[in-house]
């Protein structure tokens, strides 16, 4: 027998009409089977699926739907399924990480990044502080310049007890700062209470460095 998706779709609508939504969702999954793409129908399910108030089996479909929107370009659709999936299970990080994405993609760093501090400070405050690392050396990829989040990176390379990683990190923080004639950030450069001292620092900066110190305890993301 000939696939016809209206069947289907008048079928299902009956079953809604009666009350039935499981059996509704069985139709418009066999509509699935024959067009796994159909964007339409993945987004009927999950709704459905919502107001049956199974969330896991919504957020399924929506994640479905938001790869199938990836893989054809339109981010910005995908970045509100995501959206929606987030707000359904708020105390899933996955979300997050793919909007964090899906803005860099956009070069819409405005959003990205205060995603990216999010999730770095949700992995802290669960002592991963591998994954903390993970994202904000990310961070820094789409961001090379943007020197708070490198002296974060070195802070928590310091913190982890990784003195050489923190150490190329606030070298390479100090010669960013002061190529560009920032001397307020290289006010804010390591002294002793990171145990780096400051004879590194005058070795390493660039030629007519001062070895200012460097203030670490600035708010994340913050001046």
């Amino acid at each position: 027998m000939a696939y016809t998706k209206s069947k289907y779709v008048e079928s299902a609508q009956k079953l809604l009409n009666q009350g039935k939504v499981p059996q509704a969702i069985a139709e418009y999954q066999q509509i699935l089977k024959f067009e796994p793409r159909d964007q339409v129908t993945l987004m009927t399910i999950g709704e459905l699926y919502i107001r049956q108030g199974e969330t896991f089996q919504a957020i399924d479909y929506f994640e479905r739907l938001a790869q199938i929107f990836v893989g054809d370009g339109f981010l910005t659709k995908a970045i509100a399924v995501y959206k929606r999936i987030a707000k359904l299970a708020p105390e899933e990080i996955r979300p997050l990480e793919k909007l964090a994405d899906l803005y860099v993609q956009q070069g819409v760093m405005s959003e990205a990044r205060p995603l990216f501090l999010q999730l770095a400070e949700i992995h802290l405050k669960n002592n991963r502080q591998p994954e903390a690392v993970g994202l904000l050396k990310k961070l820094l990829l789409a961001e090379p310049d943007n020197l708070r989040i490198q002296v974060r990176l070195a802070d928590l390379y310091q913190a982890m007890g990784q003195t050489k990683e923190a150490m190329d990190a606030y070298i390479s923080a100090s010669q960013r700062a002061l190529a560009r004639g920032d001397h307020a950030v290289c006010a804010r450069l390591p002294t002793e209470k990171h145990r780096l001292g400051q004879g590194w620092l005058q070795a390493h900066l660039a030629p007519g460095g001062h070895g200012h110190v460097w203030r670490s305890d600035a708010p994340w993301g913050g001046e």
